[in-house]
């Protein structure tokens, strides 16, 4: 054999391993269920019952209450290609909600994770309700689809509720419940972990907010969330976050171009998986 295709085969087998490693870990974290509480950290932000410190409209997909202070369209588009580094490991997101009425608003997304191997499907729909100034509730339904090469497919339907209260312009609180159905994959007796949200969100300044999160996935585990955005103007907005289990740091940074342009970037560091960054650009129409 020449030393060409020994040294083809050595970096074939060396991304056998690293994709063979990530799926391995990837069943670990969930349980050996594919789970929507660990999908969810892969697929988005790290998670806020609030959203007082995000960058990005994604977040509102993990508390719908969050779409209480839609004002306007908006049209969001997200890839992260050769996620941990695995060329054929990439995930896509796209993102709409617009207001109803001034106590009405809606939300649509469609995400895709995976590769040829394994792959992950994902279509959900909000809605909030404004009672007034200070609460807000939300509900969305969300559906996935799995299907593994050799192995066929399967689906389930979540539902998730929130509702935030404002107890002032610089306090709110915020929960989340995600999975009150306690779906199930037809081919399995377990259901999908559900996952509570419980979080502060404060206005420290006008430049400066801060989110601080209790994360528990139900029967298997929990963590704290902290994350802080600075805003320059109406330009640029900053965020760093950290969450304690699964341990994660994320930073992140948005451009307001215009008045209906802003363009995301937002880098992660898992603790057993590596790198992965996700740009983003968001319409406002």
């Amino acid at each position: 054999m020449s030393k060409k295709n020994t040294r083809y085969n050595s970096i074939l087998n060396q991304y056998y391993i690293r994709l063979i490693h990530f799926f391995i870990i990837f069943i670990l974290l969930t349980g050996s269920n594919i789970a929507q509480s660990t999908y969810l950290h892969l697929q988005n932000p790290i998670e806020s019952a609030c959203g007082s410190a995000s960058t990005t409209l994604f977040s509102k997909l993990q508390n719908p209450a969050q779409l209480n202070n839609t004002i306007r369209k908006s049209f969001t588009g997200g890839i992260s290609p050769s996620k941990f580094d695995l060329p054929e490991l990439n995930q896509a997101l796209i993102y709409f909600e617009t207001p109803i009425d001034t106590t009405i608003s809606m939300s649509a997304a469609v995400s895709s994770f995976g590769w040829q191997l394994f792959n992950i499907i994902s279509a959900s729909t909000g809605v909030s309700y404004s009672f007034n100034e200070m609460l807000s509730a939300g509900a969305s339904i969300e559906y996935n689809r799995i299907s593994i090469t050799r192995f066929g497919s399967d689906d389930y339907w979540a539902i998730s509720v929130g509702a935030l209260l404002h107890l002032t312009d610089k306090v709110k609180f915020g929960f989340a419940l995600q999975n009150i159905n306690r779906a199930s994959f037809a081919g399995s007796q377990s259901a999908i972990p559900q996952k509570g949200l419980f979080g502060a969100g404060l206005a420290i300044s006008k430049d400066f907010s801060l989110d601080i999160d209790c994360i528990v996935a139900m029967n298997q585990s929990s963590g704290i969330a902290l994350a802080g955005k600075y805003s320059y103007g109406d330009l640029l907005e900053f965020r760093l976050a950290a969450l304690t289990n699964p341990a994660i740091i994320e930073a992140s940074s948005v451009i307001h171009v215009n008045s209906w342009l802003a363009v995301n970037l937002t880098a992660q560091y898992y603790s057993l998986l590596g790198f992965s960054k996700q740009p983003a650009v968001t319409l406002y129409f």
